[in-house]
Order: C-alpha cells, then structure tokens, then sequence
C-alpha cells in the first residue's frame, strides 16, 4: 500500500486494483463533474427563489423537492428513475455511456441529493442576507426587486455554498 500498489483484484482475477481504478476514475470524474455542475446550476437558482418568494408557491416547490431529495436515499432513487425513464416510458438507457443521453440519468441521480442540499443551504442563507441593512439600503435608494438580489443578496449568500464545495465533490467523487 505505501508503495502505491494495491495488490490483486478478489472479484476480476488476473486484474490488478489499480488498473480497475485507472478504467474507472475518468468516468466517475466526468459523471461527477456534471453533478455537481447540475447541482449549482439547479440548487442556487431554487434557494434564492424559495428565499425572495418566502411563503409563495415557489418557496413550497423549492422545499418539497428539497426536502424529497435529502430524504429519499440515492440508491432508491436511482432504481425509481430507472424503472420509470427507461423501462417504462423508454427515454434512456439503461447501461452504457456511448452518448449525452447516457449521461442523463447517472448524473440527475447524482446531483438531485446535492441539489436538494445547495437549495436548502442557499434558501436559509438568503433569508438571511434579505433582512440585511444593506438589503434595506438598497430599497431605498430604489433598486428593482430583481436587481436587489442579483447585485447584493446572491453575491453574499453564496458563500457557505462555495464552503461546502470541498465536501460535495468528495462525496460525489466516492459516490
């Protein structure tokens, strides 16, 4: 192990442990990297909205699928949407990773736990930053409701997402 060899494979004879790692870390590093992409992408955009929009409807949505995703287990998850988009409406594969659209499913699966952590850490840091002084600052001096948040709120409430960034991409990465 200190010599960077892992030994031999139990499952694959004749395959060394590195050698199954070497094939597979490029594929979970490209899998991961659109999770946790997807993961931002999604999650930022929904806990700012949960927060701006605080008791509306889009607030609801944002916590329902928030709390859905920290709840539900990726595993179950998976084997749900597998069931459904592959088998039963017949939209993705179900193994391979020939094309874009293979990618499809192991990165939602992936991403929908972060996102659903990044949508909640992002809402609970907006509201705070949206009874900020600088918030009311900016009100009066009349800012729009769509310029507040883009130019002062989302640029301080982002922090504790880029925090937990380290985190996400080893928990991604180790799956």
């Amino acid at each position: 192990l200190a010599h960077g060899n892992l030994g031999v494979s139990f499952k694959k004879l004749n395959y060394s442990v590195n050698e199954l790692i070497g094939n597979g870390a490029p594929v979970s590093a490209k899998v991961g990297f659109w999770a946790i992409l997807l993961a931002l992408i999604v999650g930022i955009p929904l806990g700012t909205t949960a927060a701006v929009r605080r008791g509306h409807l889009a607030d609801g949505i944002s916590m329902v699928i928030a709390t859905v995703g920290v709840s539900v287990p990726s595993f179950v998850l998976c084997v749900l949407s597998m069931y459904l988009f592959c088998d039963k409406l017949k939209l993705l594969p179900t193994y391979g990773l020939d094309s874009w659209n293979c990618y499809i499913l192991p990165v939602g699966c992936m991403a929908f736990g972060q996102i659903a952590y990044i949508t909640r850490l992002m809402r609970s840091s907006m509201l705070e930053v949206v009874s900020s002084d600088y918030t009311k600052t900016a009100r009066a001096k009349g800012l729009s409701d769509f310029r507040i948040p883009v130019k002062h709120q989302i640029r301080n409430a982002i922090m504790p997402v880029m925090t937990i960034l380290g985190p996400t991409v080893a928990a991604v990465l180790t799956g």
